[in-house]
């Protein structure tokens, strides 16, 4: 684990901040007329975007570096779209050029330049949901690379298979994360311990009773919403990509899970 800290302070006669780490060193203020700001450094819509486009840059690099090619120019523009007070981003976009010095010779002869591991274009979140209860946000997530390769695709019958562009390494880990939505602080997080070779994590459900519901590789859970301890477990016998839902027939509630071709329901006996 990797730690890194930056440090900002009131710039005197003004409402703006500097910040600095490194010895490098930016401003941030608001718009000019919004809550005192003067527009003398960049706003939070601006820093998210270069946070975004410079991260971008830097991934670009590596993935080069790894591939020992070189690169020219990288030019991004980053556009994001803010809504709802307060302000948060619902979407961003990225307009790439990349230009390399000369030709790129895709010759598969050097074994270093066959693959490199980049951002997964599979890890990322399915749909979570927000409890009135705990106040807090549930997201399942996937964490994993992707390899990208200049030889021949790798084909695995039963597997997924993207060709040779970029196929999912097998370096994947899910979990579940509590959110704040506020503040976007991570509460807790519920790592599963079995691998995740399915590169899919199902969405979750969030209950009245403060539990949480989820499908992860064939496996389904129940969570404490408040400290993500597990709870119970069922293995469906298929793999789980749907969100759970949960309805009432006769007065009593269920719970169900699609898990391959079968749809599974689960209540609570009588006596309990």
């Amino acid at each position: 684990m990797s730690t890194m800290t930056v440090s900002l302070r009131n710039v005197p006669g003004t409402q703006a901040a500097m910040g600095w780490a490194d010895g490098h060193t930016l401003v941030i203020d608001r718009a000019p007329g919004k809550a005192g700001g003067m527009g003398l450094g960049f706003n939070g819509g601006q820093m998210i975007a270069l946070s975004i486009g410079g991260c971008f840059c830097n991934d670009v690099r590596y993935m080069a570096e790894a591939m020992q090619v070189d690169l020219d120019e990288i030019a991004v523009d980053v556009s994001i779209e803010l809504e709802g007070k307060p302000m948060l981003v619902t979407s961003a976009t990225l307009s790439v050029r990349v230009t390399s010095p000369g030709p790129v010779e895709l010759s598969t002869s050097n074994p270093a330049r066959n693959q490199a591991g980049i951002s997964s274009i599979i890890g990322a979140s399915q749909f979570g949901s927000f409890s009135p209860r705990t106040q807090l946000l549930y997201v399942p997530t996937l964490e994993e690379s992707s390899i990208v390769y200049r030889q021949p695709p790798r084909y695995q019958t039963g597997e997924p298979f993207t060709g040779s562009v970029s196929q999912p390494s097998t370096d994947g880990q899910s979990s579940v994360r509590a959110i704040d939505p506020f503040t976007g602080v991570v509460r807790w997080e519920h790592k599963f311990t079995e691998r995740n070779e399915w590169h899919r994590v199902g969405g979750i459900l969030s209950v009245a009773g403060d539990l949480i519901f989820v499908g992860n590789e064939t496996t389904f859970y129940a969570l404490d919403a408040r400290t993500g301890a597990e709870l119970w477990r069922f293995n469906t016998g298929g793999r789980i990509a749907a969100a759970p839902i949960t309805y009432m027939v006769g007065g009593k509630q269920y719970v169900a899970i699609a898990a391959g071709r079968a749809l599974i329901a689960f209540a609570l006996d009588d006596a309990r």
